[in-house]
């Protein structure tokens, strides 16, 4: 680092003091640092040790945390919780809080952070002992006087007088006295100290570049009427600001988890740009009003930004669009609510339709797949011309096509061509082929025509000899002529050398390959611009698992005349991926890559849309990149704030690339493209970002586009080994030995037969390339998401594809003696693969079941990423002929409710139970923290939770799982509220908000399943009852607990780990997220609970360890409690009491005497078992 440390540059030095606005980004990188560590890592870290000296400055003046020696993993990111240990630290940084209770928690950091802030302001030291004025000694009191005196100006550092606009100092005094609060609940957590020194900056900015928001407030009473407003966080979420320009365009604010108590504000007026807030559902304390006035001030500076086009302009209306169902009699309307003209009476088919062409209905119906327009076909025997009346200009030509069987013929000897006027769109084509590899049902195939001046576009279908054609419908949509084809001179760079030039001229025809929304969600054809695209997501196009971050902000976007509204759907440039690094050089060790697969021989366009929405990114040189396309420099330097003018404003960039032929021949390649850092511009940030991306086939000389078919993949025949059947189902008996000949004999004259036609098989296939293959690992991201094929949506990651014939053959054709459980899902199946070798669990969906292709999809998405010793291993699946089966690693003893109740298996012991539930918590500890992005898993259940031979417990079932918030500046995911009753968190059923937290209150629910042995719902008990998770609430609080207990646990648990269970059980169902655990927390305090029981075993059975006793936990809920929460390692909630044991007490126990203790007369090595215990973590 070498600019040395922060203090270097603040006092006894004699380098140049820095500026006001330097300092304020030095502060604001450190404080970013700390947030990472806080919230961004994998586990949560307490520094300990902020000070000016452990802030380090790079060449760049880029501020890095140092010093770690001092450092702690911190069990949560809740306010309450804590981490008990002895104190340690730097005089003048210290946290006084932390230093009277020994309880470490990450405010510790922040009120460190805020001497920090205050030594930068004052330019002193922490403490001075060579002042006059007692008062004046420690900086953090002295500031907080002055601040509270409005006086601050007259302490700051004397080289910033005068220097420091009186709106920026004092958002900067009420940070750094915010942080400093003696009480750590009140200070704020580092994500809004890092906003609000944005903020500070910004406002420093704004008054130098003379932009002045006149901000008046006018203070009203606020009923909250029916909104609750805890009393204890004061947290809720606002459902938004609206504010609105005098054009009439409106922004929204929404989502924003404000602190409320004390003044309301309801009005805000910013005169001089008449800019009034019109929604009055926003409730502010005087602390957060600048936060609130922050975010609105950005969404105004980007309205300022001068544009061509307002964000809110109508989508493209096309001058010629035409739906036509073929071989439908009638006029349909598809899901997506377009009308579809039936072709048998259509203006568009030839007058001898009948004579050389048929209509058919497809005789069967894929679930993947709608009925309008793939339900009905026209059957072609002969050339058939389809022609369509339209104005002269490019078109999109897009051909809807679903192999089925229609009319007794055979979909794979479906061969074609189809020709637009000149150009050949497809040659020889195979419907059948194209959609087996990547596997699914049916394709739609995008072109773009420029039609000349005879303003006609025929489009003609010519089987291929002794076969057939078929098309289920074709959409004609006209586009700005200028969209794609910008005219004959149009110069595009084509990636060889930086001196070459691609001149794509009007008679140009694309076939669209891929279209993609990067970072960002499907975009459907109603949410295009007005020419009906589908922007598809990019996750399954990542090489490798570089993922990076997916930062998404809903801000205007200010198209331009260069990049008009008609371009992209503003969605495509208010999401995006970045390489998510602002802090560190984990960015510099790779490239954000995408892999695409397309045809050799043939030119294509590459275009990428790019737009600068983040925070961070708001000049030009902060964030500079290369662009690479098959290895090739396409661009070495783009800043994409240079090009565009500033944020929220889109540009895209053309390249044009060759892919040559292999060998002389056509073939499927792969087209890489690749975005690294450019560090020789030595920007701020080492990142890079895309936001969309398209790639477009360009048209031969001779007018061709057709491409060579995939390859032929046959599916193996069944394997002669078939499975023994369970248990219950064993052979009684042995084959005679002629009984064995026969087979013997019968089996070669099978496998002759078989080889014969396999044999005939494959020289028929030859020419497709066909290859004969069992059951393979494939990356289930290969299948296309392409705007020309109606794809599979599973998502990246390795996971083994089984034919339908294996799965038949592990389940003696799903035989119902194999049927191990019934789910929501459907069956599950005890099976053999693989010889016979391997036992495996298959899980096969129910057709009339609720759950389908979108649950079915996100399991193999989910698991096929995850690896961990305590969730269920995904081996593979199979979605052949329409079914969507899963396989799994087989689970020996089944759920953990089959130990609970309603069964007939022996109960659990005690620490058994402890021990399941541990690794159960790990597992969702990985989902949340350990895993590449969070995983919410919204089921979690004791149905959910499996145990193997060796009583391993494993989290399974991610049908409905969600990805996490994937930035900071989201705390949720909104979605429709799913789940299984009784298990459900009540805050996100209220409001369908999603958090981690949703999945802790599920598994709080658990831990009382297993303590009671009872179902989370019994409608038949007193309504006190009847919800387990509200009834061990009352009875913990009561401290009944042990009266709710399973029967078969009495005498078995420790009264100190009984209160610590129940403790963290009623944590984890609190009514509020923000009150409730993570699920680290909830690990270390099972950990921390089942060393007590051992811990209490050993005293009781003289040190030996061995046997329980009778512990009679119902002792421990008398008078001797108290309600002293300093003693305890752990507390779930201000709301929890914590019990302490008076001391002596004692309590006959089997004939011996069981001593009470206090929790701080247990040495340490029994506590944390994390550091002492070999089975810890």
């Amino acid at each position: 680092m070498s600019r040395g440390t922060l203090r270097d540059h603040l006092y006894d030095t004699e380098n140049t003091p820095l500026s006001w606005k330097q300092r304020l980004e030095i502060l604001i990188g450190a404080a970013r640092g700390l947030h990472y560590l806080h919230a961004g890592a994998k586990q949560r870290i307490i520094h300990r040790d902020v000070k000016t000296t452990n802030i380090l400055l790079d060449e760049r003046w880029v501020a890095k945390v140092s010093d770690f020696g001092l450092s702690k993993i911190n069990p949560t990111d809740m306010s309450n919780a804590h981490v008990s240990t002895l104190v340690k630290g730097s005089f003048g940084y210290l946290d006084p809080e932390y230093y009277r209770r020994q309880q470490l928690t990450e405010k510790s950091d922040v009120y460190s952070f805020g001497v920090v802030l205050l030594e930068v302001l004052c330019a002193r030291r922490p403490l001075d002992n060579t002042v006059l004025n007692k008062d004046e000694v420690n900086l953090s009191r002295w500031a907080r006087q002055c601040y509270e005196k409005g006086t601050l100006d007259q302490i700051i550092d004397p080289y910033l007088t005068g220097k420091i606009v009186p709106e920026s100092l004092k958002k900067f005094g009420e940070i750094a006295v915010n942080c400093v609060d003696d009480e750590g609940i009140k200070r704020p957590s580092m994500n809004e100290v890092v906003w609000s020194l944005e903020f500070a900056l910004k406002l420093q900015e704004n008054a130098e570049e003379g932009i002045e928001f006149d901000i008046e407030v006018k203070e009203k009473d606020f009923s909250c009427q029916d909104k609750k407003v805890d009393e204890s966080s004061g947290l809720w979420s606002s459902s938004g600001l609206t504010v609105t320009d005098n054009s009439g365009t409106s922004f929204t604010i929404s989502d924003l988890e404000l602190l409320s108590s004390g003044a309301v504000f309801s009005e805000i007026n910013f005169h001089g740009h008449d800019r009034t807030l019109i929604n009055e559902d926003l409730i502010l304390n005087p602390q957060m009003l600048t936060f609130a006035i922050y975010l609105i001030s950005f969404f105004l500076r980007l309205i300022l930004v001068p544009r061509i086009v307002a964000a809110n302009t109508p989508p493209y209306t096309p001058t010629d669009y035409f739906l036509l169902s073929c071989g439908s009699p009638s006029n349909k309307t598809s899901s997506d609510g377009r009308n579809w003209d039936g072709d048998v009476h259509s203006k568009f088919s030839p007058s001898n339709m009948a004579d050389i062409s048929s209509a058919s209905t497809a005789a069967e119906q894929d679930p993947s797949v709608t009925q309008v327009p793939y339900l009905t076909a026209r059957i072609f025997n002969s050339q058939f011309t389809y022609t369509f009346p339209v104005s002269a200009g490019p078109k999109f030509v897009r051909l809807y096509f679903y192999p089925a069987t229609y009319s007794g013929l055979d979909k794979t000897k479906s061969f074609f061509s189809v020709a637009a006027g000149d150009y050949t769109l497809l040659s020889n084509f195979s419907a059948f082929l194209t959609v087996a590899d990547p596997k699914r049902a049916s394709l739609i195939k995008e072109f773009i025509v420029n039609v000349m001046d005879n303003q006609k576009l025929y489009i003609t279908f010519s089987p291929s000899p002794n076969s057939f054609a078929f098309v289920n419908g074709i959409e004609v949509v006209s586009m700005p002529n200028n969209l794609y084809l910008q005219g004959d001179d149009h110069q595009i760079k084509l990636v060889m050398s930086q001196e070459s030039f691609y001149y794509l001229e009007n008679n140009t025809a694309l076939e669209t390959l891929y279209r993609l929304n990067v970072g960002g969600s499907d975009v459907t054809v109603n949410g295009d611009t007005g020419m009906f695209r589908t922007w598809h997501q990019d996750d399954s196009y990542i090489y490798g698992g570089a993922f990076g971050a997916t930062p998404h902000l809903d801000v205007p976007i200010n198209y331009t005349s260069k990049t008009p509204p008609d371009t992209a759907p503003a969605v495509v440039y208010t999401t995006s991926r970045t390489m998510g690094n602002f802090d560190g050089n984990v960015s510099l060790n790779y490239n954000l890559t995408w892999v695409f697969t397309v045809d050799s021989g043939f030119y294509y366009l590459v275009r990428l849309h790019f737009c600068e929405f983040q925070l961070e990114v708001t000049r030009i040189n902060q964030r500079v990149f290369s662009i690479f396309i098959n290895n090739q420099t396409a661009d070495i330097e783009i800043d994409v704030i240079q090009l565009s003018g500033g944020t929220g404003i889109p540009i895209f960039r053309d390249y044009v690339i060759e892919i040559p032929l292999v060998g002389g021949r056509r073939s499927k390649q792969d087209l890489w493209l690749a975005l690294h850092p450019y560090l020789d511009a030595k920007p701020k940030y080492g990142d890079a970002i895309l936001n969309g991306l398209e790639i477009f086939k360009l048209n031969q000389s001779d007018g061709n586009l057709g491409g060579p078919n995939p390859a032929l993949v046959v599916d193996p025949p069944p394997p002669i080994p078939h499975p023994k059947v369970p248990e219950e189902s064993k052979s009684k008996g042995s084959f005679p030995i002629v009984a064995v000949l026969g087979g013997v004999l019968g089996g070669i004259a099978v496998l002759s037969v078989l080889g014969f036609l396999i044999f005939r098989l494959r020289r028929r296939a030859e020419p497709f390339g066909a290859s004969m293959t069992k059951s393979s690992w494939v990356p289930i991201s290969v299948t296309s998401k392409s705007t020309n094929t109606t794809t599979s949506s599973l998502p990246a990651g390795l996971c083994r594809h089984f034919s339908l014939a294996e799965i038949k053959s592990a389940t003696c054709n799903f035989d119902k003696k194999f049927v191990i459980g019934t789910g929501g899902f459907g069956d599950v199946y005890k099976g053999y693969i693989d010889n016979a070798m391997i036992t495996v669990a298959i899980k096969r969906l129910n057709p009339s079941s609720n759950q389908g292709a979108r649950e079915f999809h996100t399991e193999i998405g989910m698991l096929s990423k995850l690896r961990h010793l305590h969730l269920v291993s995904l081996i593979g699946y199979c979605d052949d002929d329409g079914e969507m089966i899963l396989v799994y690693d087989y689970m020996g003893h089944g759920t953990l409710r089959d130990h609970l109740y309603k069964t007939k298996n022996p109960p659990l012991p005690w620490k058994q139970r402890l021990q399941i539930c541990i690794g159960a918590a790990r597992g969702l500890h990985y989902l949340h923290a350990g895993a590449d992005h969070t995983i919410i898993h919204r089921d979690v259940k004791s149905t959910n939770i499996l145990l193997d031979e060796k009583w391993v417990a494993k989290v399974s079932d991610f049908g409905l799982s969600k990805w996490g918030p994937t930035d900071n500046s989201r705390s949720h995911v909104s979605t429709v509220v799913k789940g299984s009753f009784g298990y459900v968190d009540p805050e996100y059923f209220r409001r369908q908000q999603l958090t981690d937290r949703s999945d802790v209150y599920s598994f709080g629910v658990v831990l009382f399943e297993v303590l009671c042995a009872r179902p989370p719902i019994i409608a038949s008990l007193p309504k006190e009852q009847l919800n387990l998770a509200e009834w061990g609430r009352y009875c913990f609080r009561k401290g009944t607990l042990d009266r709710i207990v399973d029967p078969n646990l009495k005498g078995q648990i420790a009264p100190e780990c009984l209160r610590k269970f129940g403790e963290i059980a009623v944590s984890c169902v609190q009514d509020h997220g923000i009150e409730r655990p993570t699920m680290n927390d909830v690990v270390w305090s099972l950990e921390f609970a089942l060393q007590l029981q051992e811990t209490t075993e050993k005293i009781i059975n003289g040190g030996d360890g061995v046997g329980t006793g009778d512990m009679m936990y119902e002792s421990t809920y008398g008078g001797a409690a108290t309600t002293d929460d300093d003693d305890d390692v752990f507390s779930g909630s201000a709301e929890v009491p914590m019990f302490k044991s008076s001391g002596t007490s004692t309590a006959s126990s089997g004939g011996k005497s069981l001593i009470g203790y206090d929790h701080d007369g247990l040495k340490t090595e029994t506590i944390f078992s994390e550091m002492m215990n070999p089975k810890g973590r």
